[in-house]
């Protein structure tokens, strides 16, 4: 069911505060609509039917499909579809706030002027061909657009007769697509909205190593195959289980043995989420080292080359190659140290007799704490345990923290290390002031990105963990279920 004033009334940015006001009623909009649809002037709420037929015939006339309309009827039949797209537009934002606000602190009114940039003012109708935007001038003659509104884009894109998403999920996908969106949430937030998929079909293999490399040569030789052989642009889909059983065979005879497809999604998903934390710390860069993120198509993934003109001395080259190589490392080692911390606070309660009982309980405990913000008092209740006391000897989340750190930063300097001699830096490497002065800037490096931040949510008392290693850790701890 929809109010028919939504054809009449858009949604704007209020200019004091930059929310969103009531929205603005545009007469030549609700004349024009009542003019076309005189049947429906004694209801203000029209069905599902009745509102799909008023969008086939307003987006037919928008885009010229009813060549018998002259070129202000085309205009406002698309201002009254605009009006309609700018509450989808604010729901759409609300939806991305309400998914992802909480968890990396944004809100509505930081991002809603990306996307809701209509006033309704302009007359705008597209070009012959349905490519670009065009403004009416003020003797109705369509001129060039230098400025191009969301939400004509989103109905100049969208062809019912080609998908089954409504006008509304058509809206949410491509504000879910937005470059200037998307380069604001990954720049301001550290949220990256690129599909897995996307993410993965564009990835380099030799920037992972191990298993990591095997998985993605592996999702390579298949997807990027099927994509080209069938010609596919635009969003990268889920892999079909087809495909998966292709890749499972070709893991195999790599020495590389995987039960199912559904154990193949989870290690693909988790290299792709390797790829996508790797983008967000390029574009989020270091105190040290500010690099943009290359330009990627959010649907396929697709990345801009270099310039190849870049003046990059030799000495900047080779710290940005450091860089980049710890970069790379710190993704796989950080994961692995996860993984590894849990296995040896595992360990250590079944070898004390007093709390070997309590070992099974370390996973779910840990699972409530980071992944569901309980108290460790809430905790006690639900395990059933005797007190809060007792769910603190047994999870010790900031003895965990303390182990995945050593963990992180030693693993992470051995394979510096290992680095520094295929370099031929043996001998430097081995100097007493070199290693203590490399162990500094490791332990920098690691807690900056990594640890400062979970060491003070503990410290805080706070439940909001929103960490990046509070993030891992929930996630690590939800494959184990």
């Amino acid at each position: 069911m929809v109010e028919q004033s939504r054809y009449w009334t858009i949604r704007r940015i209020n200019s004091f505060n930059q929310g969103c006001n009531q929205g603005l009623v545009i007469t030549a909009a609700r004349e024009y609509f009542q003019q076309q649809f005189p049947q429906f002037s004694d209801v203000t709420v029209l069905s599902k039917e009745q509102n799909q037929l008023v969008q086939n015939l307003l987006l037919s006339q928008f885009k010229n499909q009813e060549h018998q309309i002259d070129i202000y009827q085309r205009a406002i039949a698309g201002l009254c579809l605009r009006c309609f797209v700018s509450y989808d537009i604010l729901g759409a934002v609300r939806r991305l706030v309400s998914n992802f606000g909480l968890k990396y602190d944004f809100h509505v009114a930081d991002i809603l002027p990306l996307v809701l940039n209509d006033d309704g003012q302009s007359l705008i109708v597209l070009n012959d061909e349905g490519t670009s935007q065009q403004v009416l001038d003020g003797n109705g003659q369509p001129q060039h657009s230098s400025y191009n509104f969301f939400a004509v884009e989103v109905l100049r894109t969208f062809q019912r007769s080609l998908t089954s998403q409504s006008l509304r999920n058509w809206t949410y996908s491509l504000i879910k697509q937005n470059s200037e969106l998307q380069n604001f949430l990954l720049r301001e937030y550290g949220l990256c909205l690129v599909s897995d998929w996307a993410l993965l079909n564009k990835a380099k293999p030799e920037r992972l190593d191990g298993l990591n490399h095997l998985l993605l040569d592996a999702f390579h030789r298949v997807y990027r195959r099927d994509r080209r052989q069938q010609r596919q642009t635009g969003r990268c889909l889920e892999p079909s289980t087809a495909q998966l059983n292709e890749m499972l065979a070709i893991l195999q005879a790599s020495g590389v043995i995987i039960n199912s497809p559904s154990e193949l999604m989870r290690e693909l998903r988790r290299v792709a989420e390797l790829v996508r934390q790797e983008r967000i710390w390029q574009q989020r860069g270091y105190p040290y080292y500010l690099q943009p993120l290359d330009k990627t198509d959010p649907d396929t993934g697709e990345i801009d080359p270099p310039d190849p003109n870049a003046n990059v001395d030799s000495e900047e080259a080779e710290e940005n190659e450091w860089l980049e190589f710890c970069r790379e490392q710190l993704i796989d080692v950080f994961t692995w140290a996860i993984e590894q911390g849990i296995r040896d606070r595992m360990v250590d309660l079944q070898n004390r007799r007093r709390y070997a009982v309590f070992a099974s309980q370390l996973i779910p405990g840990l699972r409530l704490f980071y992944c569901q913000s309980m108290s460790q008092r809430q905790i006690a209740e639900m395990l059933e345990m005797t007190n809060q006391t007792q769910v603190t000897r047994i999870l010790q989340p900031k003895e965990l923290l303390k182990q995945v750190r050593f963990l992180t930063v030693n693993t992470l300097l051995e394979r510096i290390l290992e680095r520094a001699k295929e370099f031929g830096l043996i001998g430097v490497s081995q100097k007493p002031d070199y290693l203590s002065n490399l162990m500094e800037q490791v332990e920098v490096f690691v807690d900056d990105e990594l640890f400062n931040q979970a060491i003070a949510e503990l410290r805080s008392g706070t439940r909001n963990r929103s960490s990046q290693y509070a993030e891992y850790l929930c996630r690590y701890l939800k494959s184990l279920s």
